[in-house]
């Protein structure tokens, strides 16, 4: 009897050791992912995962906050926060004074896009060639050549900053046919799968249809109806909506670039990447595959109606739907321990001023009326220069463009323009911050860095400016913007869900820039050359 009790007391003790091991055993990263879906919510500002919560299933974002490694303190370490910029940053791991692209276009004596190239004046194509480094993508493809790289989105720029150059396939929605396309910088023919999405229609079983709300009315947060709210044509700014694009009779062009403006925009995204996954037969075998997906129909949501809006909380619990039944469906078919989903956004949004300005200073701003005042201003001031010439080019926020080489021809000093602007910007009560690239030590410390940090000589412009916190770049009266160094456009969501990583929830600050090195470290290689971005992989372990 002795014995057996002595037994059984080294038994609980051997149980309690290898318990003790299991639980506190660090992650075996070594097990590579054979899927990675990196999910990018164009216009997802951080608070949205907390303000909708409630209403969230429990298989969509909420398997990222409740199951996966959130990240809660993930902000953009730079001004300029638009769609090129952000998924730059995401894919390269850098920001973008080092990645090349410092916003949707700059200047160069024309307005350049930023996947615009000209190989000579008569041959343009789309590109990912303004970046200056590889992606995630790219290196990935270099490090295992049967790798494969896709990546789909509603936006060109998205679907191409994302893909990088080596991507095997980068498509977007053409939101005048309801179609998707690439550039032939990557293939001219589209694959089979593709071609048969598109004989589906996928686009016009919603033709007629309505938008309705996903809840009883009285559990929505806001208010429906805004005279601060845009109405575009075949949507209107009020629930219920009928999907005709203004024209109930057929369908147009009108009702495919108002699908844009709709949750179901962002299943029709999700369900191509899903074909994808299945004729590409990515994550099949040993060689990890990446798709990117860009949900980039809530940024045309979040500009026409704003964060604080029925519209942007009900494409929210729509696309949560949607989002579970594409990660349950990837699940099944792969094993959840072969898939890591990755959940972040491009950047955030501001509110629309006239919602808040009773209680804060708030409101617009009209960047073209401004370069209009700074010339007449300056004509005033210098004369005219020849050939009537403007002294201000273009604003392209935070960058002021000035016509230098007709400065110069007109025997004026740049550096007292420059000057005249700066005491000129003095009386624009909205204006924050107006320098020359040689007053960036003038300014403190941490918003130095946001300015240097999106600051290229040659592309940049001669001065660079920016709004105090909620005011905005738009002066039409209605929706809202982005592209401040302000929380609500720099704060987003970073989560990881999936192959075998332990829940973890991480206040620490970090960038969207540690997402390539973290996942380039958990897929066992380096990114090459200088990334601002670091690997946190020590800290999801």
């Amino acid at each position: 009897m002795i014995f057996v009790m002595k037994y059984s007391k080294s038994i609980k003790y051997l149980l309690s050791i290898c318990l003790t091991i299991f639980l506190f055993q660090p992650i075996n990263l070594s097990a590579k992912p054979k899927l990675v879906v990196i999910i990018v919510v164009d216009q997802f500002r951080y608070d949205y995962l907390q303000t909708f919560y409630p209403f969230f299933t429990s298989n969509g974002f909420k398997k990222f906050s409740d199951e996966g490694i959130n990240f809660t303190n993930c902000k953009f370490d730079f001004i300029g926060t638009v769609t090129c910029v952000g998924h730059a940053t995401i894919s390269t791991g850098a920001n973008p004074r080092v990645h090349g692209i410092i916003g949707n276009a700059w200047f160069d004596g024309k307005y350049f896009p930023c996947i615009d190239y000209y190989e000579n004046e008569e041959s343009w194509k789309l590109t990912p060639q303004s970046l200056m480094l590889t992606t995630i993508g790219d290196e990935l493809k270099r490090k295992f050549p049967a790798s494969r790289v896709f990546a789909i989105s509603g936006k060109d720029r998205a679907s191409i900053m994302m893909g990088g150059m080596l991507s095997d396939g980068t498509y977007w929605i053409d939101y005048t046919n309801g179609k998707f396309r690439t550039s032939d910088f990557y293939k001219r023919d589209l694959p089979k799968w593709l071609v048969d999405f598109h004989n589906s229609s996928p686009f016009d079983k919603f033709f007629k249809k309505t938008w309705e709300r996903s809840i009883h009315a009285e559990h929505y947060l806001f208010d429906d109806d805004s005279e601060f709210e845009a109405s575009p044509t075949g949507i209107g700014n009020t629930f219920p909506r009928i999907l005709g694009g203004g024209n109930p009779d057929s369908i147009t062009s009108n009702f495919y670039s108002s699908m844009a403006l709709t949750p179901h925009s962002g299943g029709v995204i999700l369900d191509l990447a899903e074909k994808c996954i299945e004729h590409e037969l990515l994550g099949r075998d040993d060689e990890p595959d990446l798709l990117w997906i860009g949900l980039s129909n809530i940024d045309a949501i979040g500009h026409a109606f704003g964060p604080e809006s029925q519209e942007i909380q009900d494409s929210f619990i729509k696309t949560d739907s949607l989002l579970a039944k594409f990660m349950i469906k990837i699940e099944n078919q792969l094993g959840i321990e072969n898939v890591l989903f990755i959940l972040t956004g491009d950047h955030g949004v501001a509110p629309v001023p006239e919602k808040i300005k009773n209680s804060i200073d708030a409101g617009r701003f009209s960047s073209r009326a401004f370069v209009d005042s700074m010339n007449k201003h300056l004509r005033t001031k210098f004369g005219q220069l020849k050939n009537d010439e403007k002294f201000v080019e273009i604003s392209l926020e935070p960058n002021l463009y000035l016509n230098v080489d007709a400065i110069l021809s007109s025997d004026l000093n740049l550096s007292l323009i420059i000057n005249e602007l700066k005491s000129y910007s003095k009386t624009y009560h909205e204006i924050e911050y107006f320098f020359g690239e040689n007053d960036l030590s003038e300014l403190s410390s941490e918003v130095r860095e946001k300015f240097e940090n999106n600051f290229i000589p040659g592309k940049s412009g001669q001065i660079m400016f920016s709004l105090k916190p909620f005011y905005i770049f738009k002066s039409d009266g209605v929706g809202t913007t982005h592209g401040s160094y302000h929380d609500y456009d720099t704060h987003v969501p970073f989560a990881l869900y999936g192959s075998n990583l332990k829940p973890k929830t991480l206040g620490l600050k970090c960038s969207p820039a540690d997402i390539a090195p973290t996942l380039a470290e958990i897929l066992g290689f380096n990114l090459p050359g200088f990334r601002c971005g670091k690997s946190l992989i020590d800290l999801i372990k």
